[in-house]
């Protein structure tokens, strides 16, 4: 079943409120429900938008009145930017969202087939998908951002290149919408684009090219949480999109500013920014776009400045791409691009100036030229002209791009080596040191791009380590590519370096390579006292105090050098400690002891690992296996106070009352430093929490003070030791007794160099939060080498034993690991040594029996159980094998811990002998074996029971195969005598010609050919048993015929082997099968006629193997081999 939800399409639109609510009530009303308010007033001049207004709120658009009359202004405000507004006095309008339009939603991705409607998120999300598994030659999707702030959301985008998984001689080119979340014309442009260029690639020329010869990249929707706000359920409509994130932070003032710094906007960088800036390190785009609304107009860079501020050096560039897309949307609509500049192209400052908008911070940071495009006056597009916004642009964007492939490009290679290498490409008396207009080669290719017009230039290349390189003359006509590939030179390499530290107590130094040379040189680092390494900029630990002489060699190829520095490093390191290891008996934890100065640290390797314990003693983490650990006597030394941050209040500010969420100041530490103590200002007694946190928020320590009133400021010792490391946060969680001082108008950064740096705070950088003239010491660490010391696991013996009771005699048997040394406790006050001991009980009763066992190491390991000794008789015999016919003779060994045995019931397991003597003999009737009862009774009229098999054997049956030879040859003979219960005891061979053996497998050399009995007599301790065969000796062995006997088939298949053989006479014939181990297995006599002869033999009984056929006639003998 599919459902199609309608909502209302929130347009701009002049509303009048109740005359009830004051304008400054329906703007918090307004900012309650939506976080943002949308105003419009008029102003002036220029010069006040953009030196004044647009620092304190978002300028949307700017129109110039009729008349001179000044400029009409549509801006958007959060709550503090409308504070900020308000102290300019100006009046303004209300602009509320109405809603006169229908809004369709798919909620299917089939109900997109039709691109007349937005998708619910998770359709948008379903399609992303879809394009990957439909297209995954030429389509993946990537995350830019894995979760929104949220975490609902996520930021993807769609890689489209012919081949997507491989870096190509291509321009990376990035088309990105809707970082403002209302303006989602884009958004739904580039969703289309996406599909339009996956489903027509082979069949569209354009778009065939431009996948095959560009990388693009496009990301339909950059700011979800603007896009799908206050949708419910979570991502089901864009009705109640606004311009900013979930923070309130427009995205498109959030970036670094080449004007205004770092953070134009006094906010923090947000996640979605933050996401964007690490997407746009790791790739190297060249070209781009950002799709906004609101207006119908292309915006090239400057934003920041207007173009007599800072003139572009592309403008003509800029000014060319831009009209060619207004002149080919207008293709389709002629007035389109009209309501703000007649050309519909503008310098983004000449327009108005913004600060922190994403295309500055492309064109200038990344030297990437991306454009902002303004695509509908309307800021959300009604559906039922979406397909209109797509006839209009959809040339204009596959135009755009194929600009990626024109202007000059090609590889920059070493000359020396062919690698590739980023190289900056500057073009002369074109390109402007002051706004970043030259361009980079990008790794792993070395390919380039540098957009220009139609002209001749002159290009310089240079690299560090490189040789620059000027090639003039480059021709460039507009619409085509110019191919210019560049090998630069490398420079031989100078070596040079440096260390942190060039006199050390705690032996670790890390050294910085400040040499010249190219990508792809060696290094080889001596650091004087027998250890080397190949890194760049190593870190090395001395183990032992002294002077060091460090060399350094730089080779490649184009040359090598090494520089020297003698007795560079001293190193004076606190003596080491003395360390005394300890050993367990079993699993468990060892104490290990060391003295010596400072603090005894304990590691888990001789340098670098990692800290596992302090002090001493110290007991290790529980251990199974014997485990070496290193002591050291770490020292660390406090340096003199330092101080940082605002110094006190005088600059003006507030008391801070909000009673919700978490504020803290920001700050990065070079070095370990001891915060000792912060003044702060407070209106109100009370206790307060300070937290040192990390950049993760995990609270790594904390302070509870309580603050008086009447001692402003007031000291507060905090005592914090903090590592190097950034993102740090000193904060207190806001609430009703917060009441510390907030000054204005700071200048971040605070900084002591190579100290500590106070970089701003978590929600406005206007302001500095609560914590004045903090104290801070540097702290040093003094390390001495390390001692090895040993944690010895031995292994417990194991103490385990079974025992047997006949009456009041036990034999106790030791079951565990042999161990050094025993110890029996019998329990009646016996004791034993040996390891397998006896012990006769006195007395009936129970009996706590200890065995303690002490192996080498002096472990001890012990285990105890309960005999009974009862007066209950313990039943016990033995017999004797006998052979059939001979009396079985049977013993009474039974005993009895009180009174004596007076009664024998003897069954002897035949079905008819019995006995009632305490040592009868019996006789039975067949071999076999026969479970023998015994009861027994004691004189005091109690009784026990026992079983034992007892075995009857008779004389063997004897039996032999042979393998026959010829004369002069070996016949094998081997016994297949059988013996039941008993050995053999004798083997007797005659082989008829005189010749003996007495080995049970044997062997006879026949010296002239005829019919010979061989004859085996075996005996075991019950008689003996006869066996015999006859054997044919030939005279000559294996014959060879012309016609040899033929076997098949081989290997045998069937139930069934067929022999061919050629006889010279009519006679009998012998034919014998062995198998492997020379037994026979099969054998036959017959008749054979001259000629020839064929012979079948069953096999389906054979087991599979391998088998000997031998086939004997008057004269001759065959042997032949087959497999089954």
């Amino acid at each position: 079943m599919k459902f199609r939800f309608t909502f209302l399409l929130l347009s701009l639109s002049l509303t009048v409120f109740s005359q009830t609510l004051t304008q400054s009530q329906q703007v918090s009303q307004i900012l309650q429900d939506r976080g943002e308010v949308v105003l419009k007033f008029n102003v002036n001049s220029k010069t006040q938008i953009n030196e004044d207004l647009t620092n304190i709120i978002s300028i949307d658009n700017v129109k110039e009145l009729a008349n001179g009359q000044g400029y009409e202004v549509i801006a958007y405000a959060n709550a503090q930017e409308y504070q900020a507004f308000l102290s300019r006095s100006i009046p303004y309008e209300i602009i509320q969202k109405s809603a006169p339009k229908a809004l369709t939603m798919a909620t299917t991705v089939a109900e997109m087939a039709s691109w007349d409607r937005y998708p619910i998120y998770s359709v948008y999300e379903q399609m992303m998908v879809n394009f990957a598994n439909t297209y995954p030659a030429i389509c993946d999707i990537d995350t830019i951002l894995s979760s929104t702030p949220s975490g609902n959301y996520r930021i993807l985008v769609a890689k489209i290149s012919d081949n997507v998984h491989t870096a190509e001689n291509e321009p990376q080119f990035l088309y990105s919408s809707s970082m403002h979340g209302d303006e989602t014309t884009g958004y739904y442009l580039m969703l289309r684009l996406i599909n339009y260029l996956l489903s027509n690639y082979g069949s569209v020329t354009q778009v065939t090219n431009l996948v095959n010869n560009a990388e693009i990249w496009i990301c339909p929707l950059a700011n979800p949480e603007g896009t799908y706000y206050g949708s419910s359920p979570v991502g089901s409509t864009v009705a109640y999109s606004v311009r900013n994130n979930l923070a309130g932070v427009d995205l498109n003032r959030n970036y670094p500013d080449p004007r205004a710094g770092q953070h134009p906007d006094g906010e923090l960088w947000q996640a979605e920014t933050q996401a964007f800036m690490t997407f746009a390190d790791n790739h190297h785009f060249n070209m781009s776009a950002n799709f906004h609304g609101g207006a119908e107009v292309t915006n090239y860079p400057w934003d920041t400045w207007t173009t007599s501020g800072n003139p572009n050096a592309d403008v003509a560039w800029w000014e060319r791409v831009c009209a060619n897309y207004v002149a080919t949307a207008r293709v389709v609509s002629p007035t389109y691009m009209t309501d703000t500049y007649s050309s519909g192209v503008t310098e983004g400052g000449d327009w108005y100036v913004i600060a922190g908008g994403r295309q500055d911070y492309m064109n200038y940071f990344k030297q990437c030229r991306e454009l902002t495009i303004e695509l509908d006056g309307v800021k959300t597009t009604e559906t039922q002209n979406l397909n209109g916004m797509w006839n209009t642009n959809y040339q204009a964007l596959l135009n755009y791009i194929q600009e990626s492939l024109y202007g000059i490009r090609g590889v920059i290679t070493d000359s020396c080596s062919g690698q590739p290498i980023r190289a900056k490409v500057f073009a002369n008396s074109y390109d402007q040191t002051n706004d970043s207009s030259h361009v980079y080669s990008a790794l792993p290719v070395g390919n380039y791009h540098k957009y220009v017009n139609t002209g001749i230039y002159s290009l310089t290349f240079s690299a560090p380590g490189y040789v620059s390189k000027t090639i003039s003359g480059i021709s460039v006509t507009n619409g085509t590519a110019t191919y210019q590939n560049v090998t630069l030179t490398p420079l031989a390499p100078s070596a040079d370096f440096s260390a942190d530290v060039t006199s050390t107590c705690s032996g670790i130094v890390q050294f910085s390579n400040d040499g010249i040379y190219q990508t792809g040189s060696t290094f080889l680092w001596n650091f004087g006292d027998g250890n080397i390494s190949t890194q760049e900029n190593p870190t090395h630990t001395y183990l032992t105090n002294g002077n060091y002489t460090v060399k350094l060699k730089i080779t490649s190829c184009a040359g090598t050098d090494s520089i020297t520095k003698v007795s560079y490093i001293a190193v004076n390191m606190p003596l080491a400690p003395t360390t005394e290891g300890d050993s367990i008996c079993g699993d468990g934890s060892v104490s290990l002891t060391a003295s010596g100065s400072g603090t005894i640290n304990w590691y888990d390797a001789l340098s670098g690992g990692t800290l596992v314990g302090t002090g001493s003693p110290w007991n290790t983490p529980f251990l199974s296996t014997t485990t070496t650990y290193y002591a050291g006597s770490d020292i660390t030394t406090v340096g003199a106070a330092q101080h940082v941050g605002m110094t006190d209040n005088s600059g003006g500010g507030q008391y801070f009352t909000t009673t919700t969420g978490y504020r803290y100041m920001i700050f990065d530490v070079s070095q370990d430093i001891r915060l000792e103590s912060v003044k702060v200002y407070v209106n109100s007694a009370g206790s307060r929490t300070i937290y040192l946190q990390n950049n993760a928020g995990l609270t790594l320590d904390s302070a509870v003070v309580t603050v008086p009133t009447g001692q402003n400021p007031y000291l507060v010792t905090l005592n914090f030791d903090i590592a190097p490391g950034t993102g740090y946060r000193l904060g207190v969680k806001t609430g009703s007794t917060n009441n510390l001082y907030i000054a204005s108008g700071p200048s971040y950064p605070y900084s002591i160099p190579g100290v500590i740096s106070i970089t701003g705070n978590n929600q406005n950088q206007s302001w500095y939060y609560f914590f004045f003239d903090w104290i801070v010491k540097t702290q040093s660490q003094c390390n001495s080498p390390r001692v090895a010391t040993i944690a010895k696991v031995t292994p417990l013996p194991t103490a385990t034993f079974n025992y047997n009771i006949v009456g009041a005699d036990v034999d106790f048997t030791n079951t565990g690991a042999s161990g050094a040394s025993y110890h029996w406790d019998f329990g009646d006050g016996n004791t034993s040594t040996l390891e397998n001991p006896s012990n006769n009980y006195g007395a009936t009763g129970s009996y706590d029996v200890t065995l303690v066992v002490t192996n080498s190491s002096g472990c001890i390991d012990s285990t105890t159980q309960t005999i009974v000794i009862n007066n209950a008789p313990s039943a016990d015999f033995s017999a004797n094998t006998a052979c059939l016919g001979a009396s079985t003779l049977f013993t009474d060994n039974s005993g009895t811990a009180v009174g004596t045995i007076t009664g024998w019931d003897w069954n002897f397991g035949d079905g008819a002998g019995v006995s009632s003597s305490e040592n009868p003999s019996y006789v039975y009737g067949d071999t076999g074996v026969y479970n023998v009862t015994l009861i027994v009774e004691s004189s005091i009229g109690l009784f026990d029971t026992t079983t034992v098999p007892v075995y009857v054997s008779t004389r063997p049956l004897a039996g032999f195969s042979y393998v026959a030879g010829f004369v002069g040859n070996a016949t094998t003979v081997n016994d297949m005598s059988q013996s039941f219960m008993l050995p053999l005891t004798s083997w007797n061979w005659t082989f008829g010609d005189g010749n003996s053996s007495v080995q049970q497998n044997t062997f006879n050399v026949y010296n002239t050919p005829g019919l010979f009995t061989i004859t085996l007599i075996v005996a075991n301790t019950c008689g003996l048993d006869t066996a015999t065969q006859q054997v044919n000796i030939v005279t000559t062995g294996l014959i060879e015929y012309d016609r040899q006997p033929v076997l098949y088939p081989n290997p045998a298949s069937g139930s069934d082997i067929t022999i061919e053989f050629v006889a010279e006479n009519e006679e009998i014939y012998v034919l014998n099968v062995f198998g492997a181990d020379g037994r026979l297995v099969y054998s036959e006599n017959d008749a054979c006629e001259t000629g020839n002869n064929k012979k079948q033999i069953n096999i389906a009984n054979f087991a599979k193997g391998s088998y000997w056929v031998e086939l004997r006639t008057s004269n001759n003998m065959f042997r032949l081999q087959f497999v089954k």
